[in-house]
C-alpha cells in the first residue's frame, strides 16, 4: 500500500508541473492578444483625435468669418420697402398655386402707434383657391426664405351654382402673414 500513495503523489506532482507553466503560457498569450487589441484600439482613437483636431482646426478658421443671418429678413430698408418685398413674396406664391389672387392689404394693428418699430411687418392677402392650391400656398410660404409665419387663417366655402365638385369646393381665403426686417441697431 506504500506504493499507491506514491505513485498518485507523483502524478499529482507531474500533472502540476505541467499544468503550472501550461497555465501560464496560456496567461501569457491571452495577456499578449489583449494587449494587442488595446494597441489596435489606441491606434484608431489616436487617428480619430487627429481628424477631430483637423477639423477643428478647420472649423476655428471660419469661426473668425460672421455668419450671415440676413437671408431669413425681408429686403428694403425701411417698413414700406418691406411692406413691398412681402406684397411681392405673396402674390408670388399665390400665382404659382394656381389661385386667384383678390386683394392685398394692411391687417388693422392693434399696436400702438408710439410704440418702438421691433421690424414686424404683416399683410392680409385674400385669394381663391381649392385645397390643393391652398396646400400649395402655405407650403410655399412657410418652407421659402425669407422667414414667413402665418399669423392668422380664414377660409369659408364659396357658393357656386353646382358645377364644381362637391369634394373640392372653391374656398376664399384670408391669410395674415408676418414677416420681419432688420431694424438698424
Amino acid at each position: 500500500m506504500s506504493t499507491a500513495p506514491s505513485n498518485i503523489r507523483r502524478v499529482a506532482t507531474g500533472a502540476l508541473a505541467v499544468a503550472i507553466p501550461l497555465g501560464a503560457l496560456v496567461f501569457a498569450i491571452v495577456s499578449f492578444l489583449q494587449a494587442s487589441d488595446a494597441s489596435e484600439l489606441a491606434d484608431r482613437q489616436a487617428r480619430t483625435v487627429e481628424a477631430l483636431e483637423r477639423r477643428v482646426a478647420r472649423l476655428g478658421d471660419r469661426a473668425d468669418a460672421r455668419r450671415d443671418a440676413s437671408a431669413i429678413y425681408l429686403q428694403g430698408e425701411g417698413v414700406e420697402l418691406a411692406r413691398a418685398e412681402l406684397q411681392k413674396l405673396l402674390v408670388g406664391a399665390v400665382a404659382d398655386a394656381d389661385a386667384r389672387l383678390i386683394e392685398t392689404q394692411e391687417p388693422g394693428s392693434d399696436l400702438d402707434p408710439d410704440a418702438p418699430d421691433d421690424g414686424r411687418v404683416e399683410l392680409r392677402v385674400t385669394f381663391d383657391a381649392r385645397n390643393d392650391a391652398l396646400l400649395d400656398v402655405l407650403h410655399g410660404l412657410e418652407t421659402r426664405l425669407p422667414l414667413l409665419t402665418i399669423e392668422r387663417l380664414e377660409a369659408r366655402r364659396l357658393d357656386s351654382g353646382g358645377a364644381e365638385n362637391p369634394e373640392d369646393p372653391t374656398l376664399r381665403v384670408g391669410l395674415v402673414v408676418r414677416g420681419h426686417r432688420k431694424t438698424p441697431a
